[in-house]
């Protein structure tokens, strides 16, 4: 119950409508060598660079958008900058490296490393997001897998 109107208020639902652009470019590519008969290296990589944004739109006056403004006087219902909420723009990279020795004919060493970078240039929907990180993994590979 609302103490000035003598009622409960509701004031519906405002909208606008726009359109939700995105766009991404990706570069890949990799190496594969042999070595020797035991040793093989592998190397490949790829470059991400994603934007997405709304375009400007203006949320429509109503008389109940001016009703909830007059009642709801504390709130800045300034929707000038609302298309900028989900602007983003991000780079992201990520390398890999992998080295196999062959010990027996069904049996290999394997050795690798990857790199991941995130490059958050806008940091503006959960705070910046940037930053990178390295997995480097070994182990022992069974079985006649392409040599």
């Amino acid at each position: 119950m609302n103490a000035r109107f003598g009622q409960t208020v509701h004031f519906g639902s405002l909208y606008g409508e726009t359109e939700y652009n995105t766009t991404a470019h990706m570069i890949s590519g990799g190496l594969s060598f042999k070595m020797s008969p035991k040793l093989k290296f592998h190397v490949n990589g790829n470059y991400t660079m994603s934007e997405a944004a709304f375009d400007q739109f203006n949320m429509p006056e109503t008389e109940n958008r001016d009703l909830a403004e007059e009642y709801i006087h504390h709130s800045d219902y300034d929707y000038s900058n609302l298309h900028t909420y989900s602007d983003l723009e991000y780079g992201f990279m990520n390398l890999n490296f992998d080295a196999e020795f062959k010990i027996k004919d069904n049996l290999s060493w394997t050795v690798g490393m990857n790199y991941y970078d995130l490059d958050d240039k806008t940091g503006f929907v959960f705070g910046d997001e940037s930053g990178s990180y390295y997995v480097v993994k070994t182990g022992f590979q069974f079985g006649a897998l392409g040599w």
